[in-house]
């Protein structure tokens, strides 16, 4: 399946934007979508000197089994570096597919919950899927570019979320939310993403798990930083 090109006229508008807006990653913090034009979505972050090693969480709405995208990281001499993606078949055992430079990425299974996803985009059609990889940033990179250019371009929401790395074992995310190892179970409630090298992540109840939460939420929020990286409750 051959990568999706990024014109280079389409590098050139975006090397010379002038919408940019530039966030200080902070821990724990996500940022969202900067710039859409019809061609390609651009997502620019300068990164704290703390962090060495980023992750990259790109989720996109397909509407088809084999839209495919690509992600373009600029280095400090806008040198690009191409990361390609493609949407797996549905209902493929396949989990890992390549990606790029950067090794192999995981894809979660499709979610077709209509109701968590806010799209133009007919709701029989609707297939989230989420992409993760850590990335390495060299000593000197502070800022990392990404274009995001597809084949669906017009037809595709996407989003780019960028984080820190730091391991956290399971048991002190389960010990953080007081949480049992024995009610951990395959719901698909509440993902703790907990170690972003290996992007480990447990599932908890729903029910059990929030409740845990509301009852511990400042203290969450306080430990978030060193613990936590990130919450989603479906």
């Amino acid at each position: 399946m051959s990568a999706v090109d990024v014109p280079e006229e389409v590098l050139g508008k975006v090397r010379n934007a002038e919408e940019r807006e530039t966030t200080i990653l902070k821990l724990g913090e996500a940022e969202r979508k900067v710039l859409k034009h019809n061609e390609f979505t651009l997502f620019e972050f300068e990164v704290a000197e703390e962090f060495q090693k980023i992750g990259v969480l790109v989720e996109c709405v397909a509407q088809s089994d084999s839209d495919k995208f690509r992600v373009v990281l600029f280095d400090e001499n806008d040198t690009p570096e191409f990361i390609d993606y493609s949407t797996p078949c549905v209902g493929s055992s396949q989990s890992i597919v390549p990606f790029g430079p950067f090794g192999q990425i995981e894809i979660s299974k499709p979610i077709y919950n209509k109701t968590s996803i806010r799209h133009r985009i007919p709701d029989s059609c609707l297939k989230l899927f989420t992409m993760r990889q850590n990335v390495e940033l060299p000593a000197k990179r502070r800022r990392l570019l990404a274009v995001v250019a597809g084949n669906r371009i017009r037809n595709l929401d996407f989003r780019i979320r960028v984080l820190p790395l730091r391991f956290v074992s399971l048991d002190a995310v389960t010990e953080l939310l007081a949480v049992d190892k024995k009610l951990i179970t395959k719901k698909k409630e509440l993902d703790v993403y907990v170690d972003f090298n290996s992007w480990e992540s447990i599932r908890a109840s729903g029910d059990e798990i929030r409740d845990l939460l509301t009852e511990r939420w400042q203290r969450c929020q306080g430990l978030r930083d060193s613990c936590v990286r990130h919450i989603v409750c479906d």
